[in-house]
């Protein structure tokens, strides 16, 4: 599959590419070649990192799965992807900047998503539904967003994972380095 960026969303690790006509989003990790940098210091970000990241993502989109009750509150899921590559809105191949086969595809959300820290006080079903996700393994959302908060039956939850991959990769990276 090649996939052309022509309307998108930027965050630390990966980038969402909306295709509106087939109302669904690709989330496409970058690869350290990828010109955008995080942190204070602006670094690159490790292939290895982004790769935890995008398997923590999917192992808990595999949870959602199997419970109806927590499909209701997330994108539709449309599963892993290999990309053969990728161009930007001026045609020119951008596949360098991505790790082709860190990919899934998720129903389209409509609206604007909020980040769940600054509503989650105000909305007890989101709490609520923080705890089910935890109970079935998706325990990192501290990072989360939501469209449509204070709907207690139509709110959908994004960016969520079985854990914080980026910080046990940074740990782990700490812990090979002492002597």
């Amino acid at each position: 599959m090649r996939l052309q960026i022509s309307e998108s969303d930027e965050g630390a690790f990966s980038t969402v590419i909306l295709d509106r006509a087939g109302s669904r989003a690709f989330k496409l990790f970058k690869s350290q070649a990828h010109p955008g940098r995080i942190g204070s210091q602006k670094q690159k970000l490790p292939d290895e990192k982004c790769r935890r990241v995008f398997s923590a993502e999917l192992q808990a989109y595999q949870i959602i799965r199997t419970c109806a009750e927590l499909q209701e509150h997330t994108p539709r899921f449309l599963g892993a992807t290999c990309l053969e590559s990728v161009t930007d809105r001026n045609g020119e191949d951008v596949s360098q900047h991505y790790l082709l086969d860190c990919c899934y595809c998720m129903g389209l959300c409509e609206g604007q998503a909020v980040k769940i820290e600054t509503c989650l006080s105000s909305f007890p079903h989101l709490e609520d539904f923080i705890d089910k996700l935890g109970r079935r393994g998706v325990r990192f959302t501290s990072d989360s967003s939501v469209f449509s908060p204070e709907s207690a039956d139509g709110f959908i939850f994004i960016d969520f994972a079985t854990h914080n991959a980026a910080e046990e990769y940074e740990l782990e990276k700490q812990n090979r380095a002492k002597p």
